[in-house]
């Protein structure tokens, strides 16, 4: 054999355990020799190692190799006589014999003069740990700090590295590489981190592998990556050596609450038993709960059926460490939980400053109220942030969460004087009405969270109050309005029912063929939930100006007379087969070319097994149909009666819809989305419920043959199609009924029931008319929840090329390309943006630099600046070609968001970009596919709640490679 070097001649270790591993090198290095291959015959090996071996021979070179453990001289002669031919002596040959191997622990100097003859060496070999590891690693050099004494235990597990698995450059084996090859080895990791040991710690098969290696290689191990790793590694290298690695990443995740808390504490002393770390501090806490989420991350998007189990053990880790601040976790349950409660304390502190409806409590401490309302948006940006909010499990119980706090905001703004008009109420209730009552149905179901259900009973309460005042005075418009000759006149740009095929369906047949789909009891808030999940489906809404028109139902709104007249086109009553003789009868539809108009109704819509729709409507919908074809989609007049409301309204719940809507873009139709009226939901309030009063009529309409109760107007007129010249009662206070309680009632005078949705989509490839816009239904300025938090980096910070913060400029009519300038000079990128939006609190901090309207203009901060100048974003705006959004936009979106804790409504955009709400929407579109690297959701736009959101980390991760 070579001679050892300096490595070897050190780790020589008297009466070492023999490995298979060990002794094929050693048998291999002397069959080979030249000596022994032209001796031949039988070849004997004394080895000093301890006198052990458990199994059968091994196999070296095509030689079967029998090894014999020896404890004394006498063994080793009884092992001659058992195991070679005759007496044990060698006989010439051309070929190798039997090849024995024996192990002893006796010195040689002990062994005997007639021993030693017969071994192919007069000697006993050392087994040579390091040399094997060079040989099976095809390593020509080993770094010298691999003979220390501490690092001795390297040599037995590289061992168990796979020879085939390993790459080791220059031929040389540094100690870095040699730990990293037996971690990856012992723990079966592709790579070495401190994240990927603490997966492998919760990991049952890696956690085995680390548990069956020797004592010294797992001591050596957990020594050596705790000087890699620092205090973290520590605490996750003492877990695994403790036999607590199970419990390693579960604990790390429940660090969170303690962090801040921890010295002296119960949990300091509980991790200190779990990992053998004394007194661990609040850096080494802090850096282990950032470690263990950032591993949760991981696993849960590899190993989604792991998480849960893993989430629960971390929230009974958060009660056994006694953690003061759950609510600090973004994944736990306990945090989510915590986190909810912060906000239903924020919405009871604001709901006990308004006093009575319209008025604030303490009138006379605005600023009081504006920190409530700071205290409730910072709520909310906390839960946003929290895991649970977009995964299904609570995602509905985040929502309602986030509906009670703009419910909570919007009591908070006021009330505004009652409108003078029909038209008027139709267009308060359409921009803020709808949206309040959206929130009120999702609020009023409530939460297992009391602090919470305590705030949304609380809200909920007083929103009803104000809505009720508003529904009385609309119920009041609205039969002052019915009373004319000319009951539209005072509507505005509100639509009859009636008047809708010949306002909207007519002109636009004309041009393209048309679906008319009349949602059966979908009021605006319904729509409100429903109208933005009709872009995904490739449909894009257009209206006259941009703006997104309604409907007013015919009286007493129920089916029999509002869908009928809707479809018949005119003022009537009537049932379905009224309704199809009357739409294909339609003087309009009729003089169109091509087929008869026709509609459908649930029944029709019922589809023969294997199909989405039955033949006789696909036909329809196809290029050979109709010119103009309605639909009837009963889905929602159908829950009323069952009370099987879901959370959310989803187009794909609503029966044939998403059908009917696929036929139509396939076939180049526009659709045409109304209702014939609106619904409130089966809800018992202040001892209302089923009034105790006869009389003729419906669940929420009676005739006339009585003066009316408080709750109640008479409605008199010609599009009142019910009960006699003395008209109807109609109830304005939306749980009055005159029925059995069930899911929800229609046929009175509110708001939620008078006036429904009326929109036109369009797929790709159809023009609008040349008068009309795409329509950006905006959000109330008080839905807008994002917290705004204003950057205030260091001089030093602020990159050279900078402006000084200046005011805002003022709105500009005329808006410059979207595609104008090229590529963002470094300059540019420094951009201030206008204003944030005009519901923020008031920031009263002196000498700061203000906008037009008073609030503080904030700077660019300086990830923004580096990412616009980085090269993964100039790539990405390459990209785009000439649709290139224009600097100063881009700039002021990202900081906007980025004081507002990255998210921000379409308004407030609008408002930092001096862009007009209409473009807000082609604009994030186009930013979406500029920020959004490699698919990942940097940005995303929610359309429904009009909000635009940053993931600022992942941001920064992927544009400015940071960790």
């Amino acid at each position: 054999m070579a001679e050892p070097d300096a490595v070897t001649a050190t780790s020589h270790v008297a009466a070492r355990v023999a490995t298979p591993e060990l002794l094929r090198h050693l048998v291999t290095d002397v069959l080979r020799q030249e000596a022994v291959r032209k001796r031949g015959g039988a070849v004997v090996i004394g080895v000093r190692a301890q006198p052990t071996w458990v199994g059968a021979s091994i196999t070296v070179d095509s030689h079967e190799v029998m090894v014999v453990p020896c404890a004394s001289p006498l063994a080793m002669r009884v092992a001659f006589a058992d195991h070679l031919p005759e007496t044990g002596a060698a006989r010439p040959s051309a070929t190798i014999g039997p090849v024995l191997v024996l192990l002893t622990d006796v010195d040689e100097t002990a062994v005997g003069d007639d021993v030693l003859a017969r071994l192919v060496k007069p000697k006993l070999f050392g087994l040579d740990v390091w040399q094997t590891v060079k040989a099976r690693l095809g390593v020509r050099r080993l770094d010298p700090a691999l003979g220390e004494a501490t690092n001795r235990w390297l040599a037995e597990a590289l061992l168990d590295v796979p020879a085939n698995e390993t790459s080791i450059r220059n031929g040389s084996l540094s100690i870095d590489r040699a730990v990293d090859l037996v971690v990856a080895a012992t723990f079966g990791l592709d790579h070495v981190s401190l994240e990927q040991l603490l997966l492998a710690a919760a990991d049952p098969v890696a956690l085995a592998r680390f548990t069956s290696a020797s004592d010294p290689v797992r001591t050596g191990l957990t020594a050596t990556l705790t000087a890699r790793f620092g205090p973290v590694g520590a605490l996750v290298l003492g877990a695994l050596l403790r036999g607590n690695g199970p419990d390693a990443l579960a604990v790390g995740l429940a660090a969170r609450a303690v962090v801040g808390h921890v010295a002296g504490s119960y949990a300091q002393a509980r991790i200190e038993d779990l990992t053998g770390v004394a007194a661990p501090d609040d850096a080494a806490i802090e850096a282990l709960a950032s470690l263990a989420e950032l591993a949760f991350t991981d696993l849960a998007a590899t190993q989604v059926e792991a998480t849960d189990a893993l989430l629960a053990k971390a929230d009974v880790w958060v009660r056994e460490l006694q953690g003061p601040n759950p609510g600090s976790s973004t994944v736990l349950r306990s945090g989510f939980e915590a986190r909810l409660s912060t906000l239903g304390r924020a919405v009871s502190a604001l709901a006990a400053e308004i006093g009575k409806p319209g008025e604030i409590g303490k009138a006379d401490d605005p600023v009081e109220l504006d920190d409530r309302v700071s205290a409730i948006r910072t709520a909310v940006t906390s839960l946003q942030a929290h895991r649970e909010t977009n995964r299904p499990t609570w995602r509905t119980r985040a929502e309602g969460a986030v509906l009670a706090a703009r419910l909570a905001l919007w009591l908070a703004s006021g009330r505004p004087g009652d409108p003078a008009d029909l038209a008027a109420a139709s267009t308060g209730y359409r921009d803020q009405g709808a949206w309040v009552d959206w929130a009120r149905r999702r609020v009023f179901a409530g939460d297992s969270n009391e602090e919470l259900a305590a705030a949304q009973r609380a809200v909920g309460a007083a929103a009803d109050i104000r809505r009720s005042e508003e529904n009385r005075h609309f119920a009041e418009l609205l039969a002052r309005s019915t009373k004319h000759d000319d009951p539209g006149a005072d509507i505005g740009d509100a639509l009859p029912v009636e008047s809708v095929i010949d306002a909207v369906v007519l002109p636009l047949a004309k041009t393209v063929p048309v679906l008319l789909v009349v949602l059966d009891g979908c009021g605006l808030p319904s729509f409100l939930e429903l109208a933005p999940q009709f872009r995904s489906r490739g449909l894009l809404e257009f209206g006259p100006n941009g703006d997104r028109r309604v409907g007013v139902a015919a009286l007493p709104t129920v089916t029999e007379v509002s869908r009928t007249s809707l479809l018949a086109g005119k003022l009537r009553t009537g049932n379905q087969a009224d309704e199809k003789r009357e739409f294909a009868a339609h003087p309009g539809l009729a003089a169109l070319p091509g087929a008869a108009p026709v509609v459908f109704h649930a029944a029709d819509l019922r589809s023969e097994g294997g199909a989405a729709l039955p033949a006789i409507v696909r036909n329809a919908l196809g290029p050979a149909g109709p010119r103009v074809v309605a639909a009837v989609v009963n889905t929602i007049d159908d829950q009323l009666a069952r009370g099987t409301f879901a959370a959310a309204h989803r187009i794909e719940d609503l029966g044939s819809l998403p059908w009917l809507l696929a036929h139509a873009i396939d076939n180049g139709r526009a659709v045409v989305i109304t209702a014939d009226h609106g619904h409130v939901l089966g809800i018992d309030v202040d001892g209302r419920g089923a009034a105790a009063i006869g009389g003729e009529g419906g669940e929420r309409w009676r005739m006339a043959d009585r003066a009316p109760t408080d709750d109640e107007v008479v409605v008199v007129g010609q599009r009142v199609l019910l009960g006699d010249a003395r008209g109807v009662l109609m109830p304005w206070h939306d749980v009055l009924r005159y029925a059995g309680y069930h899911g929800g009632y229609h046929g009175g005078a509110t708001p939620d029931e008078v006036l429904v949705p009326l929109s036109v989509y369009l797929p790709a490839g159809i023009e609008p008319p040349s008068d009309w816009d795409q329509v950006v239904a905006a959000a109330p300025a008080w839905w807008d929840l994002a917290a705004p938090a204003m950057v205030e980096p260091a001089p030093e910070s602020v990159p050279e090329s900078a402006p000084e913060p200046k005011r805002p400029a003022a709105r500009k009519k005329v808006e410059p390309a979207e595609n104008q300038g090229a590529l963002f000079a470094a300059a540019e990128s420094s951009a201030v943006p206008a204003a944030g939006a005009s519901d923020a609190p008031r920031h009263e901090a002196s000498g700061a630099s203000t906008g037009a309207a008073g609030a503080p203009v904030p700077a660019v901060p300086p990830w923004v600046s580096a990412l616009l100048a980085s090269d993964v974003f100039k790539v990405q705006l390459g990209a785009l070609g000439r649709a290139k959004p224009t600097p100063e936009r881009v700039t002021s979106t990202l900081v906007v968001l980025a004081v507002r804790g990255g998210v921000a409504s379409f308004s407030t955009i609008a408002d930092a970009t001096s862009m007009s709400l209409t473009r807000v929407s082609p604009f994030v579109a186009t930013l979406t596919r500029l920020l959004n690297v490699d698919g990942y959701p940097i940005l995303t736009v929610d359309h429904g709640g009009q909000e635009v959101r940053l993931d600022i980390a992942l941001a920064r991760t992927q544009f400015l490679a940071e960790s």
